[in-house]
Formats: structure tokens, sequence, C-alpha cells
């Protein structure tokens, strides 16, 4: 299975979810739950890097925080849209924020709880397939810079 048909099954399993699951974000722009260090597998970690523009990956190797937990995602434009929505990886696919919709906005309030929305056997094989220890920003920050020297 390519990592374009495991988000896609992924995607038509968490949608269900949603529709079920008291889910608080619904809308284009919500981002509460795109904080903190995001993991990734190299499959996804590949495919992001590949749709990067050149001032997105800019905005990725001047990314440095002192707080990677809390950390809002640098691929989140101004107005809290995702620019590699259609390649984003597995957990930002699946995790949701099912707190009050006014704790998303942790710099204000206290943090939202994001919860995992599929309860799904097949996809949990399936993550397992692709679990891995990388983490978003730094795996991004590698492929950039092996890019910019070969």
């Amino acid at each position: 299975m390519t990592v374009e048909e495991f988000h896609a099954f992924a995607d038509v399993a968490a949608e269900a979810a949603r529709q079920s699951a008291k889910v608080s974000c619904r809308g284009k722009g919500c981002n509460g739950c795109c904080r903190g260090e995001i993991p990734v597998a190299d499959e996804e970690a590949d495919l992001i890097a590949s749709v990067l523009t050149p001032a997105q990956a800019a905005r990725v190797l001047r990314f440095e925080t002192q707080e990677p937990e809390r950390a809002r995602c640098p691929l989140l434009e101004a107005d809290g849209t995702c620019d590699v929505y259609g390649a984003r990886p597995f957990v930002c696919r699946t995790y949701q924020v099912t707190s009050l919709p006014e704790l998303c906005w942790p710099e204000l309030v206290g943090p939202a709880r994001i919860t995992k929305v599929i309860s799904n056997p097949a996809v949990d094989v399936l993550e397992q397939l692709y679990a891995s220890d990388l983490r978003l920003i730094p795996a991004l920050k590698a492929r950039i810079t092996n890019k910019k020297e070969s």
C-alpha cells in the first residue's frame, strides 16, 4: 500500500468517525490540534517535502522553538490553513480536538484535548506499519537540506 492509499483510507475512516464523534473542529483554517511535535513516517516526510514550494521550505528551515510540544506548525498559513493539506501526515488526518472549541487557542485559555477519532482495527494495523520515531519538522529540514546539497 502506498502512502497515498494509506492516507485515503485514513481519510474515509476519519470522516466516518467525525460524523459520530464530538469533534470541535469543522471549518477551513481550524488548527487547534496543529501544535507540537508531529510524528511522521519516512514516506510521509518524503511526500510532504516533494510538494513544498521554495517559500514553504524556507519557512520550515527558519523554524525554531524552545517549546516544541506547544509550537504552532510552521506549515500553517497566517489564516490557519495548512500548506500541505493534501499531503498532511496520518496523525493530522486522524487526531482531532474533542474539547470545547475555545480551548483550541492554547495561548488564550489552555490546552485543547486532542483525541484519535478513529477506532478501526484496519487503520490501527496500518498505523503500526507506518510507525516512526521521526518528527515532522526535523525530518523535513533534513530532506530540504539534502535536496539543496545534491
